[in-house]
Protein backbone atom coordinates (compact mmCIF):
# COMPACT_ATOMS: atom_id res chain seq x y z
CA UNK A 1 0.00 0.00 0.00
CA UNK A 2 1.24 3.48 -0.74
CA UNK A 3 2.12 5.75 2.14
CA UNK A 4 -0.88 7.43 3.73
CA UNK A 5 -0.74 11.08 4.80
CA UNK A 6 -3.05 13.40 6.77
CA UNK A 7 -5.99 14.83 4.80
CA UNK A 8 -6.26 11.81 2.51
CA UNK A 9 -9.65 10.12 2.41
CA UNK A 10 -9.75 6.45 3.28
CA UNK A 11 -12.42 3.80 2.99
CA UNK A 12 -13.25 0.91 5.31
CA UNK A 13 -15.49 -1.70 3.76
CA UNK A 14 -17.56 -4.36 5.43
CA UNK A 15 -20.08 -6.28 3.40
CA UNK A 16 -22.48 -3.79 1.78
CA UNK A 17 -21.32 -0.77 3.78
CA UNK A 18 -18.44 1.68 3.32
CA UNK A 19 -17.12 4.21 5.81
CA UNK A 20 -15.25 7.17 4.33
CA UNK A 21 -13.10 9.37 6.51
CA UNK A 22 -10.27 11.88 6.45
CA UNK A 23 -6.93 10.91 7.96
CA UNK A 24 -6.05 13.25 10.82
CA UNK A 25 -2.91 11.42 11.91
CA UNK A 26 -1.04 8.23 11.11
CA UNK A 27 -0.14 6.37 14.30
CA UNK A 28 2.57 4.16 12.82
CA UNK A 29 3.80 2.44 15.99
CA UNK A 30 0.26 1.17 16.75
CA UNK A 31 -0.69 0.53 13.08
CA UNK A 32 -3.70 2.84 13.37
CA UNK A 33 -5.19 5.84 11.63
CA UNK A 34 -6.89 8.64 13.49
CA UNK A 35 -9.83 9.08 11.18
CA UNK A 36 -12.50 11.79 11.02
CA UNK A 37 -15.62 10.15 9.57
CA UNK A 38 -17.24 11.91 6.63
CA UNK A 39 -19.91 9.54 5.39
CA UNK A 40 -21.25 6.05 5.67
CA UNK A 41 -22.64 4.58 2.46
CA UNK A 42 -24.91 1.58 2.73
CA UNK A 43 -25.68 -0.28 -0.50
CA UNK A 44 -28.85 -2.24 -1.13
CA UNK A 45 -28.55 -4.70 -3.97
CA UNK A 46 -31.66 -5.74 -5.83
CA UNK A 47 -30.92 -9.35 -6.69
CA UNK A 48 -33.69 -9.51 -9.28
CA UNK A 49 -32.38 -6.70 -11.47
CA UNK A 50 -28.78 -6.76 -10.16
CA UNK A 51 -28.88 -3.02 -9.63
CA UNK A 52 -27.69 -1.29 -6.51
CA UNK A 53 -28.84 1.79 -4.71
CA UNK A 54 -27.16 3.50 -1.80
CA UNK A 55 -28.11 5.39 1.33
CA UNK A 56 -25.71 8.12 2.44
CA UNK A 57 -25.33 9.00 6.12
CA UNK A 58 -23.57 12.29 6.94
CA UNK A 59 -21.07 11.68 9.76
CA UNK A 60 -19.27 15.03 9.72
CA UNK A 61 -20.69 16.06 13.10
CA UNK A 62 -19.61 12.85 14.85
CA UNK A 63 -16.62 11.73 16.85
CA UNK A 64 -13.25 10.72 15.43
CA UNK A 65 -12.18 7.07 15.29
CA UNK A 66 -9.01 5.03 15.58
CA UNK A 67 -9.00 2.48 12.76
CA UNK A 68 -6.61 -0.40 12.06
CA UNK A 69 -4.43 0.34 9.04
CA UNK A 70 -4.96 -3.17 7.70
CA UNK A 71 -8.67 -2.51 7.11
CA UNK A 72 -8.30 0.79 5.27
CA UNK A 73 -7.73 1.62 1.64
CA UNK A 74 -7.32 4.92 -0.16
CA UNK A 75 -10.66 6.11 -1.53
CA UNK A 76 -10.71 6.53 -5.29
CA UNK A 77 -11.55 10.01 -6.62
CA UNK A 78 -14.36 8.71 -8.82
CA UNK A 79 -16.13 7.07 -5.89
CA UNK A 80 -15.70 10.15 -3.67
CA UNK A 81 -16.93 12.87 -6.03
CA UNK A 82 -20.66 11.96 -5.82
CA UNK A 83 -20.40 11.57 -2.04
CA UNK A 84 -18.64 14.90 -1.53
CA UNK A 85 -21.16 16.58 -3.83
CA UNK A 86 -24.07 15.25 -1.77
CA UNK A 87 -22.39 16.25 1.49
CA UNK A 88 -21.67 19.71 0.12
CA UNK A 89 -25.27 20.20 -1.02
CA UNK A 90 -26.44 19.31 2.49
CA UNK A 91 -23.91 21.76 3.96
CA UNK A 92 -24.99 24.65 1.74
CA UNK A 93 -28.64 24.12 2.58
CA UNK A 94 -30.00 22.84 -0.70
CA UNK A 95 -31.29 19.85 1.24
CA UNK A 96 -31.58 21.61 4.60
CA UNK A 97 -33.66 19.93 7.27
CA UNK A 98 -35.58 21.56 10.12
CA UNK A 99 -33.73 21.34 13.44
CA UNK A 100 -35.73 18.38 14.76
CA UNK A 101 -35.29 16.45 11.50
CA UNK A 102 -31.55 17.28 11.50
CA UNK A 103 -31.27 15.90 15.04
CA UNK A 104 -33.15 12.77 14.00
CA UNK A 105 -30.96 12.32 10.90
CA UNK A 106 -27.81 12.78 13.02
CA UNK A 107 -29.07 10.18 15.50
CA UNK A 108 -29.83 7.69 12.73
CA UNK A 109 -26.39 8.27 11.17
CA UNK A 110 -24.74 7.70 14.56
CA UNK A 111 -26.69 4.45 15.05
CA UNK A 112 -25.65 3.27 11.59
CA UNK A 113 -21.99 4.05 12.39
CA UNK A 114 -22.20 2.13 15.68
CA UNK A 115 -23.71 -0.87 13.89
CA UNK A 116 -20.98 -0.69 11.23
CA UNK A 117 -18.19 -0.58 13.84
CA UNK A 118 -19.75 -3.49 15.72
CA UNK A 119 -19.93 -5.49 12.48
CA UNK A 120 -16.28 -4.68 11.62
CA UNK A 121 -15.23 -5.99 15.04
CA UNK A 122 -17.17 -9.21 14.42
CA UNK A 123 -15.84 -9.78 10.91
CA UNK A 124 -12.20 -8.73 11.53
CA UNK A 125 -11.38 -9.43 15.21
CA UNK A 126 -7.71 -10.04 14.36
CA UNK A 127 -7.28 -6.42 13.24
CA UNK A 128 -8.10 -5.20 16.75
CA UNK A 129 -5.69 -7.49 18.65
CA UNK A 130 -2.63 -5.31 19.03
Amino acid sequence: MSEIHPHQILCLECEETRLYGEVIQVIADRHLYWLRPLALVKFQIDSIEAESSATLFDLRQGADLLCPQALCRIAVDTEMMPILTQLDSAKTGTTALPTDRFSEAHSIAHQQLQAFIHRIWQVHPEAFRQ
